[in-house]
C-alpha cells in the first residue's frame, strides 16, 4: 500500500513537471505526508519497544506448526470385522 502511494506520487511528479506553479506544492505535500507516516511508524515500533521491556516479552511473530499425532497402539488385520470400511477412488466415483 506504501509502495503504490509512493509510485503514485512518483508518477505525479512526473506528470507535473511542465507546469512548475504544480510540482513545488506536490512535492512540499508529498514530503511531509512521508514524515508524517515516518513519525507514525517509529511512535508504534518506540511503544512496542517499551512494551516488550516493561513485560519481559519479545516480539518475534514466526509460524510454527506444531503436529500432535495420537496413536494408540492397535492394530488393525486385514479382514477384520473392526476395519474401517476403505474403497478405491475410482469406486467412489462412480457411486451416486
Amino acid at each position: 500500500m506504501l509502495f503504490r502511494s509512493f509510485g503514485v506520487g512518483t508518477g505525479i511528479l512526473f506528470l507535473t513537471a511542465p507546469y512548475p506553479t504544480l510540482t513545488v506544492p506536490f512535492t512540499t505535500l508529498f514530503s511531509k505526508v512521508i514524515e508524517i507516516l515516518a513519525i507514525i511508524i517509529s511512535a508504534f515500533l518506540g511503544l512496542q519497544t517499551a512494551l516488550d521491556l516493561k513485560y519481559n516479552s519479545a516480539s518475534n511473530v514466526a509460524l510454527k506448526e506444531e503436529t500432535n499425532r495420537v496413536f494408540d497402539g492397535r492394530v488393525i488385520e486385514e479382514g477384520s470385522t473392526d476395519a474401517p470400511l476403505i474403497k478405491p477412488f475410482s469406486m467412489l466415483a462412480t457411486e451416486e
